[in-house]
């Protein structure tokens, strides 16, 4: 999409986001001049609320960058772009970047490298996303505020979201909540070995312990043991 922006409003003292609300009213279908849109839908544009829309239209309003006629269409009211003169050459709008920061995920997850080790469960294996996929959902998700600190609030809320389902899925209940994929596996050797233990509770110590190469010997010596006892004796194996 390609807006205009006056020279004035740039250098005005008016926010960033009143300048990309401008942009985006010179997208709009006009009427005789006038327009008329549901602040709710240039939020979703602006990626910001609706409260912070109505802050930026009163700051162009103040401006006299637009008018307000007063008019309604139906629930909404009705706007008219004031002429401000020379104008700037026409710009890309990307609607859809931030207006605080223009990261992507690859460039933020570059200037946060910890969080590699931080959110290891992130690893794409076994179905689970990549650390680059959550950072792409949680700058898909913003809205407005703080960038930097909702994606680290988004990774860490996932990881223990994931985490959690892991020990759910190999029943592991531990005191505390499991902070690494090593801690679910490590538990869950744990769980395995108490397992077998309790599988073989009957067993000789000796015959549990034995290698499975060992213990097919021994139970070869035990059958040949079987065949020398009597019939009754035998039925018992």
């Amino acid at each position: 999409m390609v807006a205009s922006i006056p020279v004035s409003l740039l250098q005005s003292n008016l926010s960033h986001g009143a300048c990309r609300l401008y942009a985006l009213l010179t997208l709009l279908p006009t009427y005789n001049g006038r327009f008329w849109i549901s602040q709710n839908h240039l939020g979703e544009q602006l990626k910001c609320s609706t409260r912070h829309v109505r802050n930026f239209l009163k700051e162009l309003e103040e401006g006299k960058f637009l008018e307000n006629t007063g008019d309604y269409h139906g629930q909404y009211r009705v706007y008219k772009l004031q002429d401000s003169g020379t104008r700037v050459p026409p710009i890309k709008l990307n609607l859809n970047s931030n207006s605080n920061l223009n990261l992507n995920s690859i460039s933020l997850l570059a200037q946060n490298p910890s969080w590699k080790t931080e959110y290891a469960c992130f690893d794409g294996k076994e179905g689970r996303p990549t650390l680059v996929q959550k950072i792409d959902e949680a700058l898909k998700r913003f809205r407005y505020g703080n960038l930097l600190g909702y994606v680290k609030f988004y990774l860490k809320q996932g990881a223990q979201w994931l985490l959690a389902n892991l020990a759910r899925l190999h029943n592991i209940v531990t005191a505390a909540p499991a902070q690494t994929l090593q801690d679910i596996e490590r538990e869950r050797q744990v769980q395995e070995a108490k397992k077998r233990a309790y599988n073989n509770r009957f067993w000789p110590k000796d015959w549990a312990e034995q290698p499975e190469e060992d213990q097919s010997f021994i139970r070869a010596g035990f059958k040949a043991w079987l065949d020398t006892r009597p019939a009754a004796d035998r039925l018992i194996a």
